[in-house]
Order: C-alpha cells, then sequence, then structure tokens
C-alpha cells in the first residue's frame, strides 16, 4: 500500500473490502513507522470479518506527517483459495473513510484498487532481510528443535514478529540456544513469550543503539516443540499477535521475508543434540557444567568447538569424561586461545549413549556479575558427529546460560526494583524497596529503561522521607526516553533510617 500527496496527515482511517471466497487474509507487512521513538506509530489493521479489513492512524506527536510519493505505508498479504480474478478495494465499510491533517481539516481521500489476476503458483528465493526455520521431519512424541536462522541482517536496530503454530499437533516447550546479540556490558537476546497456545512473538532492540550485522546462516535461537499429533503442519513467520516492525540503524523500516518451517509427522530421525549446562552462580564462584548429548546412536568420531567470555569466565579444568568414549580423556580437550574450546575424539567402532549423557565437564571461575553463555560452535573448528557407516549426524545444539550474581554484604546499601509480569498494552508499575537505609543523608542515581519496550508514565505512592515542617520526598526526573534521574537530600541535615522493604516510590510504565 503505498502514498501520493500524503502531505502534513495527523489521522486517517478507512476500510479495504476483498473477496473471502477467493483471497483469505495472513497478515500485514513491513509496516511503515511514520513517527519515530520516542513515540512510534503504525497503522493499526484489523480483520473483524472475512472480506474486511479496517485502518486507524493517528499521530501520537501531533504535529503531521509528510511522506513522499511511492512510500510503501504497509503490506496486505492474502492467500489465494479462489479460482477467479478479483480485487481489493478501499471503501468505507466497515469503518468510514476520514482523513485530517494538522489544521485539524479534512482532506479528500481518493483510493486506487488492486486487481489480482490468479493464474496459477509462482514465487522464488526471498530476497533482503530474511529469518529462516527449517523443514524437519519427526514422529509423534518426539521433541523437535527448529534453529531461527538468518541472511541480510545488515545493522539492524530492533526487530518484532510473531510465530504462529498449530497447537493440536505441537505444543511449545521452550526456547533454547540463544544468540548474544550484544556482548557486556549491555547484554541482549531476542525475547520469546508465548502468550497463548499456536503464538509467539519476538522483540529485540538494540541496547547499544548502534545496529547488529550478522553472517548469513547466524543461528538467532532455536524453538522447540513437543509433537503431539500425527498430521503434517507448518510453523509460520506473520504479524499476529505482534505486528512485524524491523527497523535498522538509520531507523528506518526494513522489509521482513520469512521462511517457515513444514514439519512431516511420522518420519526422519531425531537429529542429535549437543547441550551445555546451565546454572546460577555468584562472582568468584568456582562451579562445573556438564557437556550433555541426545540421539547419540553408533557415534564413531565427533568435533566441536565450545566457545565463551573470558573477561566473564575462566576456564580451570576438565573433568568426569564419559569411560563408554575409550580414549576421551583431557588430553581430547584443548584451548588454543582464551574463548576457545576444542573438543575432538576418535574411537575404534560406534558408540551409542543415553538420553542426557555428560561427554565431560568443563570447570569455570566467575569473574564478573551478569548472564554469559557458552556455546557450541562450528567455528573455529566445524561441529561434526559421524556414525560408524561414516555418515555424518544432522546435530542441533543448546548454550548452557551462566548466571552470575551479585553478592550483597549483611550491611550493604541495596536499592530494589521488582520483577514482574506483563502483556503488550498493559501499565505496570514497580516498587523501589530499600535494604540497610541506615542514617542517609542523600543519594543521586540513574535508572535505564528500553524506550521501544516501555514508555514512562510517571511515579506514584512517594515516601515522605521527611516529614513537616520540611518534607521531602526523591525528586525522579525523565531527561530523555530511555532515562530515569534520582536525587534527595535530607532538608534537616540529621540523616534519615528505614525499615528494610520500605517502598520509596513506584515506577510506571506502559508496555
Amino acid at each position: 500500500m503505498t502514498t501520493a500527496n500524503f502531505d502534513n496527515i495527523l489521522g486517517m482511517q478507512f476500510s479495504v473490502n476483498y473477496d473471502a471466497s477467493v483471497l483469505t487474509f495472513v497478515e500485514t507487512r513491513n509496516q511503515l513507522l511514520l513517527t519515530p521513538l520516542p513515540t512510534p506509530s503504525v497503522v493499526q489493521v484489523a480483520n473483524p470479518s472475512a472480506g474486511n479489513l479496517t485502518f486507524t492512524w493517528n499521530d501520537p506527536t501531533a504535529m503531521g506527517v509528510t511522506l513522499d510519493d511511492g512510500t510503501v505505508l504497509l503490506e496486505l498479504c492474502f492467500n489465494v483459495t479462489g479460482g477467479s480474478n478479483t480485487t481489493v478495494n478501499f471503501s468505507g465499510t466497515p469503518t468510514s473513510i476520514e482523513v485530517t491533517d494538522s489544521n485539524e481539516m479534512s482532506v479528500p481521500f481518493n483510493g486506487d484498487n488492486a486487481a489480482i489476476t490468479v493464474n496459477g503458483g509462482g514465487g522464488g528465493n526471498p530476497t533482503g532481510f530474511t529469518l529462516i526455520l527449517p523443514d524437519v521431519s519427526a514422529n509423534q512424541g518426539d521433541q523437535i528443535c527448529l534453529p531461527m536462522t538468518t541472511a541480510n541482517f545488515d545493522n539492524i536496530l530492533g526487530m518484532q514478529f510473531s510465530v504462529n503454530y498449530d497447537a493440536s499437533v505441537l505444543t511449545y516447550v521452550e526456547t533454547r540456544n540463544q544468540l548474544l546479540l550484544t556482548p557486556l556490558p549491555t547484554p541482549s537476546v531476542v525475547q520469546v513469550a508465548n502468550p497463548s497456545a499456536g503464538n509467539l512473538t519476538f522483540t529485540w532492540n538494540d541496547p547499544t543503539a548502534m545496529g547488529v550485522t550478522l553472517d548469513d546462516g547466524t543461528v538467532l535461537l532455536e524453538l522447540c516443540f513437543d509433537v503431539t499429533g500425527n498430521t503434517t503442519t507448518n510453523v509460520d513467520f506473520s504479524g499476529s499477535p505482534t505486528a512485524i516492525e524491523i527497523t535498522d540503524g538509520n531507523e528506518m523500516n526494513v522489509p521482513f521475508n520469512g521462511d517457515g518451517s513444514t514439519v512431516t509427522i511420522g518420519g526422519g530421525t531425531p537429529s542429535l543434540n549437543l547441550r551445555v549446562g546451565s546454572l546460577t552462580t555468584t562472582v568468584g564462584g568456582d562451579f562445573c557444567v556438564p557437556v550433555q548429548v541426545t540421539n547419540f546412536t553408533d557415534v564413531q568420531s565427533f568435533q566441536f568447538s565450545l566457545i565463551y567470555d573470558s573477561n566473564a569466565l575462566t576456564l580451570d579444568s576438565t573433568r568426569n569424561f564419559n569411560r563408554s568414549l575409550m580414549g576421551f580423556t583431557a588430553d581430547s580437550v584443548r584451548s588454543p586461545n582464551p574463548d576457545t574450546i576444542l573438543v575432538n575424539w576418535t574411537g575404534t567402532s560406534g558408540v551409542t549413549l543415553a538420553n542426557g549423557a555428560t561427554l565431560f565437564q568443563l570447570c569455570f571461575t566467575a569473574n564478573a556479575g551478569g548472564a554469559t553463555l557458552i556455546r557450541p560452535s562450528g567455528a573455529p573448528q566445524p561441529i561434526a558427529f559421524v556414525d560408524s557407516n561414516q555418515d555424518t549426524l544432522p546435530v542441533s545444539t543448546t548454550n548452557g546460560t551462566i548466571t552470575v550474581g551479585t553478592v550483597f554484604g549483611p550491611d550493604d546499601f541495596v536499592l530494589t526494583l521488582a520483577d514482574v509480569n506483563a502483556e503488550t498494552g498493559d501499565q505496570i508499575c514497580l516498587p523501589l524497596t530499600t535494604t540497610n537505609w541506615t542514617d542517609i543523608l542523600g543519594i543521586q542515581f540513574s535508572v535505564n529503561y528500553d524506550p521501544a519496550a516501555l514508555m514512562y508514565t510517571g511515579t506514584q505512592n512517594e515516601l515522605l522521607l521527611t516529614p513537616l515542617p520540611v518534607p521531602s520526598v526523591l525528586q525522579v526526573a525523565n531527561p530523555s526516553a530511555g532515562n530515569l534521574t534520582f536525587t534527595w537530600n535530607d532538608p534537616t541535615a540529621t540523616g534519615v533510617t528505614l525499615d528494610d522493604g520500605t517502598v520509596l516510590v513506584e515506577l510506571c510504565f506502559t508496555v
């Protein structure tokens, strides 16, 4: 849907009608960000009934928006189910046509309709920014993990989209092997939610605001499902319930291509899974994690790499090598440089291990707080598991997540913000509570948040830190989107002591 003479527009609403016996509406894609951060907006599209689409948009800045002729507002996607030619038409039903400019004057509307000629199939490889889920085969009762890979992931600043699956055939289990898109000290991964059976939502925004580029074929994450049905099904990218929006480092909308997965039920051999264990520890803590396998059947040799952040972790040793693998010892594992571990083993015959068997353990010391990954990798040494017939086996991988917590001493001054769960559109208020607030005369600090995910709306329930006649509260300011500043000084100059768990203030956001 492209524009002409879109000049100083403040708001619009209209409808589009189509023949539901010929076309089935699928989704809206590639929606243009009409106003940028911190007040992003797109055209809202609804499908209230078969054959009818409704469109609404109002400028949240109240300034009016002008677009170049030919600008793509969005794309409407349909499945062609009928065999006759048809049209897709602008109309005033069910939502009436209204277009308003920044002077709050009505603007005449002109719609140039689409003619659809139905003459058979087509297709081709997608170009541009692309996310891919592979086709797989499985048996009822299997668990499958679908790696989501990238193509043309160039200078991307943020993205959101949905994936839909048939909940009568597949049960979502978890997301694994998530790629750390930005490193410490501002680590980020794609956030995945399962708001309802059959629907997954995905969001990510670059906390560095620099834009991220990935090699083609990079695995963003793996989606894991239990196969509960016995019919072939699809796992598809879509714009519902979360609309598709991809933004580059220039804050420009990027067209989206999604190559979904066909899951063929009733055939195929489950892939071997190479998994690193996850755990939580503390700064300075010593720990060991297992390197485990599933579907390790008749394997005669293997090799792979493991990558970790040597700033966050120090490799101390390897131990507990699986005794079923003759000749697999500490000499089979080497670390040519910090961050990299290379593993190699070759046996004289095929070996089968129970699901969940540990190949060996990695032992580290945690150097810094935060979350960090230990991930199987195909570089610098490719991943290869070969059976006794010298066939290379399909392999999936699962990262280990090491969460390193900060240890607070019994007398440390601590401020805490609560963890909450929320859905898009909710308003949340986070209580800021105290520990060891003893004889405090003044404080100042900042709180940061992601303005693409949260909109700050204000504070509530501020604590009166000093009473009349010299009342005082914590002063909160929002100097820029994503940043809050806090200051307080005791006007009595005597110092204030609070009970542990006292709520200083609540910070409120719209999700």
